[in-house]
């Protein structure tokens, strides 16, 4: 079957269309012979099914152009008939070797193994497909703009300058006419293929050729390799409805929880490429490969299992990745339950920053409110504590259920008038330095504040 050669690097798009055609003679014409021998035999076998799908198609270019699904199966057939009178002389191994026995074995006389051989076909299909879209759409836009143009002239020509105007344009422009070819580069999808055509190598992305051609062109260029990681049609329809810049901030949110969950710093992972010394350039070449495995499937599981989630990251804006390489060393995976449930992310956004170290993953429990109130506390050490204390003596669930219960909220505002003023707090002074208490000494005074919220009642403490 006809084909594309992908040993040549990849060249801008085409003047005059978005994809381009490289071919093989002499693997076209052994795939147009091969594909009418297979039509004879599945005629003569009596194999309706395909027959009547592949209808009135004799080219192997409109198979590959209109039915590309239906590709695998027809090259599937040929390799299990190529001992067959009929395909021995297409399967013949280089150097006189007989009949090709396995798929990486170099067949006469282009040199290819039947693997690359079913890649080029894949490749063909795409650019096939892409292009008659491509041209399609072009007639269309060409027709659409020449019908516009005859509207204008014909309300134009209702007066007499609008007539000479029109004359003297003709005069030193000629007729203006729409061609096909002037509109192509307007396409959505104008050189898509070659952007993908370097990660087409799977027999399965047959299936995803129609899929692929609904791709926009900056949609294309912000997948790049993450592409290959949708292997179904449904799965790369969430992405189809995302805009292109939408897919680079997931990209970079994906790339940066990868970084971050393989071991990168956040002061690493967040400088640009320029400033990464060498030493740091070379641990990141090594980890390279578990990070884009990381991240294609972090974004892969963003865009089709994490919607809610992601309507908040696209939300934060383009700096979003800063804050997941930041949050990501204390949630881990859990991380993506802040973007779906998104006052848990503003408890954690809100928890006061000399706090939030010792809180860890139970500062998204903790509302604005509550947060302020550790704010008005004036011995810092003595507001962090406290509320670590409390966590830790209530336990998370109970935890959670108070800072957020409005029934309690009374007992929690009063702690700053308790507290300020009254309480000389030093988390590590020694037993018996006069006014000055220590971290066991506010667990004891806590202890009547515990009591109080298990109670729900406002009770004497301090």
């Amino acid at each position: 079957m006809a084909a594309d050669n992908d040993k040549a690097a990849k060249p801008p798009p085409a003047q005059g269309g978005g994809s381009e055609r490289r071919v093989c003679p002499e693997l076209r014409q052994q795939a147009q012979k091969g594909y009418e021998v297979l039509l004879a035999l599945l005629e003569k076998a009596g194999h309706s099914e395909f027959i009547d799908k592949l209808g009135n198609r004799r080219r192997v270019d409109d198979v590959l152009g209109e039915l590309p699904e239906v590709v695998p199966a027809l090259l599937d057939m040929v390799w299990e008939l190529r001992d067959s009178p009929q395909f021995r002389p297409f399967f013949q191994a280089e150097g006189g070797g007989g009949t090709v026995t396995d798929r990486e074995t170099p067949i006469a006389p282009c040199g290819r193994t039947f693997a690359e051989v079913v890649r080029a076909h894949l490749m063909g299909a795409a650019r096939i497909y892409m292009d008659r879209l491509e041209k399609a759409w072009a007639i269309k836009e060409a027709k659409r703009e020449a019908a516009r143009h005859a509207k204008e002239q014909a309300r134009e020509r209702k007066s007499l300058g609008g007539r000479l105007s029109q004359a003297t344009r003709k005069l030193i422009a000629g007729e203006q006419t729409f061609e096909p070819a002037d509109f192509r580069e307007k396409y959505p999808g104008y050189g898509v293929y070659l952007l993908i055509k370097p990660y087409l190598r799977e027999e399965w992305q047959f299936t995803m050729v129609r899929a692929y051609a609904r791709l926009r062109t900056r949609q294309a260029e912000a997948l790049g390799s993450l592409i290959t990681f949708f292997r179904t049609p449904e799965e790369l329809e969430p992405v189809l409805a995302l805009k292109s810049a939408d897919i680079s901030v997931v990209r970079g949110v994906a790339r940066a929880f990868a970084e971050v969950r393989n071991g990168v710093g956040v002061a690493t992972g967040a400088k640009p490429r320029s400033k990464v010394s060498a030493a740091e350039q070379r641990r990141l070449d090594e980890m390279e490969p578990a990070i884009a495995a990381l991240e294609s499937r972090t974004f892969e599981a963003l865009v089709t299992e994490h919607s809610t989630g992601l309507e908040t990251i696209l939300k934060q804006g383009a700096n979003v990745d800063t804050l997941v390489r930041r949050l990501t060393p204390v949630f881990g995976d859990e991380i993506w339950r802040l973007f779906a449930e998104p006052h848990r992310l503003r408890n954690v956004l809100n928890v006061p920053e000399h706090v939030a170290p010792a809180l860890g993953r139970l500062a998204q429990h903790v509302p604005p409110v509550i947060s302020r109130m550790i704010e008005q506390i004036a011995n810092r050490e003595l507001g962090r504590d406290l509320i670590l204390f409390a966590a830790e003596e209530l336990g998370e669930e109970t935890f959670a259920a108070y800072v957020n219960d409005e029934e309690r909220l009374k007992i929690w505002q009063a702690i700053p008038g308790k507290f300020n003023n009254a309480f000389n707090y030093q988390p590590d002074a020694l037993p018996g330095q006069g006014s000055v208490r220590n971290a066991e000494d506010l667990r004891m005074v806590c202890a009547g504040l515990f009591e109080s919220l298990r109670k729900g009642q406002l009770e004497k403490f301090g």
